[in-house]
């Protein structure tokens, strides 16, 4: 494999996103027989004809109720790499799983349906995608089949997504049509639609790229653990490399430490690369907690006031305590100044403002009550995005500035 991608899947109810990714994995012969046998009895069960939807939908309520509630993971390998499709709701009323699903992704692809106009909520997810930095977007317009695969059903919903992109300043990766039900243009291309000159779906995901980090190390403490009598810091790598006996620096503590130890599934390794979840056994433990950033050469910005995007999932007011969550960081923190916000359904801007509404979209300054290590989004995405909860609860998605 030379590389990986992660590819969020979104979509409103009933433009078929489930069963594209469904159908994707079942005809490049991913899915076990034993788990489309038992597909196939549950389809019986419910009275229903083979869904391919179902391969990803986990709970029985959406089945039957036929709309995603939680976000569901599927890998699938192909020949140039393997993608790690996530499908995420499109109900509005489940917009806080969208966006958790959303919020780690490398690239998007937004499935839509050929018959229906453009919505308000596809087009919120639009602007989501945006928001959240993810700037690889294909389009994927689906049911072909329910238009006799008529090209200018096609270019007519094209223009129209082309056109709000333009309007909200993004681009476009690709945009094609399929038929996910019957399995146009996902894995090879349609016979029926030879008027498409564009490659196939599978093919098209290797537009997508992954922006290499310009970072040093980056590791942030999930926990401490004491293994034989030594305190080992569990994590997972987020950018970078270190080698065992290099000295690195911790964010809460300031002081060079060096790297005993490198442990991963009881096995000693040599050196912690990027994505690894691993141990690290230091020359001095003391000190360090959950929360703290391990890094080598460039520091991270280490600050409690700072400039951010948020994208709201209840009420927010001005100078509110809030929990802030960044990667393994947890402390308090408060808006403190509201300089734009924009409404996602109506897009109206509004400025000099109070309080933020559900669905809004908002450039804000927030002051922690503790200092924290983070990075612009653009520049290193795992350290520049953020949760604000109340009471253990979501209220807004972030990116720093």
């Amino acid at each position: 494999m030379n590389r990986q991608l992660k590819i969020v899947v979104v979509g409103e109810v009933d433009s078929g996103k489930s069963t594209l990714i469904g159908r994707l994995l079942f005809d490049t012969g991913l899915i076990a027989k034993d788990v489309k046998e038992g597909l196939k009895k549950t389809c019986e069960d419910l009275g229903k004809n083979f869904e391919f939807a179902y391969l990803l939908d986990s709970f029985r309520e959406e089945r039957e109720e036929d709309f995603t509630l939680d976000t569901t993971q599927a890998l699938l390998k192909t020949e140039n790499g393997d993608f790690l499709l996530v499908d995420v709701p499109g109900h509005r009323e489940f917009l806080k799983n969208m966006l958790t699903g959303a919020s780690y992704a490398d690239a998007a692809i937004l499935a839509v349906d050929v018959n229906s106009p453009l919505g308000e909520q596809a087009k919120r997810h639009l602007y989501v995608l945006k928001f959240l930095g993810i700037n690889e977007v294909g389009i994927a317009v689906n049911k072909m089949d329910s238009v006799s695969y008529s090209k200018e059903d096609f270019y007519q919903k094209k223009e129209a997504l082309m056109e709000f992109c333009k309007d909200i300043g993004m681009g476009l990766s690709f945009a094609m049509p399929v038929s996910a039900k019957e399995g146009d243009n996902l894995i090879k291309e349609s016979s029926r639609m030879s008027w498409y000159e564009g490659p196939c779906l599978i093919e098209a995901l290797n537009i997508f790229t992954v922006k290499s980090s310009i970072f040093g190390f980056r590791f942030p403490i999930q926990d401490i653990y004491d293994i034989k009598d030594k305190k080992v810091a569990i994590g997972t790598v987020i950018s970078g490399r270190a080698d065992r006996k290099d000295l690195v620096k911790v964010s809460s503590i300031g002081r060079e430490l060096k790297i005993k130890k490198v442990l991963a599934f009881n096995e000693v390794k040599s050196r912690a690369e990027t994505g690894e979840s691993i141990g690290i056994v230091f020359d001095n433990n003391d000190g360090l907690k959950r929360g703290d950033v391990v890094y080598k050469n460039i520091p991270p910005r280490i600050t409690n006031e700072f400039q951010a995007r948020i994208f709201c999932l209840s009420e927010l007011k001005k100078q509110e305590r809030l929990s802030f969550k960044c990667v393994t960081q947890e402390v308090y923190a408060r808006i403190c100044e509201i300089t734009e916000s924009i409404n996602t359904g109506t897009f109206e801007i509004r400025g000099n403002i109070e309080t933020l509404e559900e669905a809004d979209a908002a450039d804000v300054a927030i002051a922690t009550e503790a200092p924290v290590a983070i990075e612009k989004f653009q520049d290193l995405s795992y350290m520049g995005r953020f949760v604000l909860q109340r009471n253990g609860h979501t209220c807004a998605i972030g990116i720093v500035c």
